[in-house]
């Protein structure tokens, strides 16, 4: 069930991670509106044979507010490719740190592929224009057409180049989805193997699942926005003062 919570924070966080690009462009969506979206999107991408049905479902959600299909569907593709330079840093990170386990994709391969992805990331952010001129050729099938989608996407280009914040933060949440999955059960691992399940570790994580729970409860119940942000906030602070103590077990073994 720990597993369960976890998840619905994930989905908490890629929705208001998707809010924060739609706010960008000033497009105003409640959060529990996104998260109804990504539920359904989620569903359509674990039964579907890819992940295209879940990004169809979000575009034609918000495509009526934005106006523009081509800027709804904008909007989803950077936080997918966002998402996706989140789960190379994570994925680099990682086989850094456990080099011994490393499979056969190992750290330098993988740091590689984020290098990549960000240089080809930032001409299109940075220079909406550049973006403009690569896709000049495509005018040969319907001129009107084409130039009407581009001044579209390039406006949208322009708006998240004027707003870094909102990618930085996009970015950082799309670093917390990958991280937030694992850490509890890295914890209790590795709480494990340093002889370190101390009666206040066990008791701290099961405080963790119990407001997973209530997490869960108020989601899936009368959804107070505010109320579900105390409860994850409080199993966040849960989860940094386990880690906490794990740190002080490894430096006491350090020292022995």
């Amino acid at each position: 069930m720990a597993a369960l919570g976890l998840y619905f924070v994930m989905i908490a966080v890629s929705a208001w991670r998707w809010g924060v690009l739609l706010d960008a462009q000033g497009l105003k969506f409640p959060l529990r509106q996104l998260m109804g979206s990504f539920f359904v999107a989620t569903f359509f991408n674990n039964f579907l044979p890819s992940n295209i049905g879940g990004d169809v479902v979000r575009i034609a959600d918000t495509a009526p507010v934005a106006g523009s299909k081509t800027l709804a569907t904008t909007v989803v593709l950077i936080d997918r490719g966002i998402g996706l330079l989140g789960l190379a840093l994570m994925a680099a990170t990682g086989a850094s740190l456990m080099r011994r386990m490393a499979g056969p994709v190992g750290p330098a391969l993988l740091w590689a592929g984020f290098g990549i992805g960000a240089i080809i990331a930032t001409p299109a952010l940075l220079m909406p224009e550049s973006v403009t001129r690569l896709l000049q050729p495509l005018r040969v099938f319907h001129a009107q057409w084409v130039d009407e989608r581009i001044g579209k996407l390039t406006y949208a280009l322009t708006r998240f180049k004027e707003t870094p914040a909102a990618l930085a933060v996009c970015f950082l949440g799309a670093v917390v989805v990958q991280a937030i999955l694992v850490l509890f059960y890295v914890a209790m691992l590795a709480g494990v193997a340093m002889h370190a399940a101390t009666v206040w570790l066990l008791a701290l994580a099961w405080i963790y699942v119990v407001l997973r729970y209530v997490h869960s409860y108020i989601h899936c119940t009368y959804n107070n926005v505010m109320h579900r942000f105390a409860v994850f906030g409080m199993s966040m602070f849960v989860l940094v003062v386990i880690w906490g103590m794990l740190a002080w077990r490894i430096i006491e073994l350090a020292r022995q």
